[in-house]
């Protein structure tokens, strides 16, 4: 695979989108509009940000706006890492930045697989997915159709067919329409950034001292020029 290591800023985007991100922490079991509060029983996980389930060691404070978008995208890449791993070990040919991006959600959701279907200890995955298969022969567009295939969840078959068909549609894509926004923003804030340094108060200089223009002479104080008389 090429140096595509990363996700895109546009592909983190596109994953809160689909994951939901919150500022705050939440019982995903109940309502996740909701903020828990200190005390309230635990239905399902804590949860902040995009989706990250809060361990046993991490801590964090209860109520709104706890943390910040930076922090929303460092426990993002930190939660994706894994899935950009076994994309990096699995995929061998050339992905651009939107396929990658597609395929990193796309693991995310459905974990990596182990084994071989119909032996035991076989978990479906993208490991031994036809998508993966597909995707390494080269056959790009065959692969984005395998996207949909993958839409059962929690035994609902139709739960996630939605977000499969944006991933398959982004896969496609040659650029992110979500990129434009992104790139406005930033160039807005970079903006902002340069004038803040720049805007270094000069002190005022005088203005130029106004120099009186001289009176014009008039003919009468320079005087009539004599005649010269003519020679005799």
């Amino acid at each position: 695979m090429n140096g595509l290591v990363h996700l895109s800023p546009a592909g983190e985007h596109f994953l809160a989108n689909e994951e939901g991100k919150r500022l705050y922490v939440y019982d995903d079991a109940v309502h996740p509009t909701k903020p828990y509060k200190a005390g309230q029983i635990v239905s399902g996980h804590l949860t902040v940000g995009v989706g990250h389930l809060i361990k046993h060691d991490e801590k964090f404070p209860y109520g709104e706006g706890v943390i910040t978008e930076q922090m929303v995208s460092d426990l993002l890449h930190k939660d994706v890492k894994w899935a950009e791993d076994i994309i990096h070990k699995a995929v061998t040919v050339e992905l651009n930045q939107n396929q990658y991006d597609a395929l990193v959600s796309f693991v995310f959701n459905v974990g990596p697989g182990r084994g071989v279907k119909g032996k035991p200890g076989f978990v479906p995955g993208f490991t031994n997915s036809t998508l993966l298969r597909y995707l390494n022969a080269g056959e790009y567009e065959l692969a984005a159709g395998q996207f949909q295939r993958w839409h059962m969840g929690n035994g609902n078959p139709h739960l996630l067919a939605n977000g499969r068909a944006r991933e398959a549609a982004l896969f496609r894509k040659r650029i992110l329409k979500t990129a434009a926004p992104l790139l406005a923003e930033a160039a807005v804030k970079r903006a902002k950034a340069e004038a803040s340094v720049a805007k270094v108060s000069a002190p005022a200089l005088p203005p130029p001292p106004v120099v009186p223009s001289k009176p014009l002479l008039s003919s009468k104080a320079l005087g009539s020029p004599k005649r010269q008389g003519k020679p005799q």
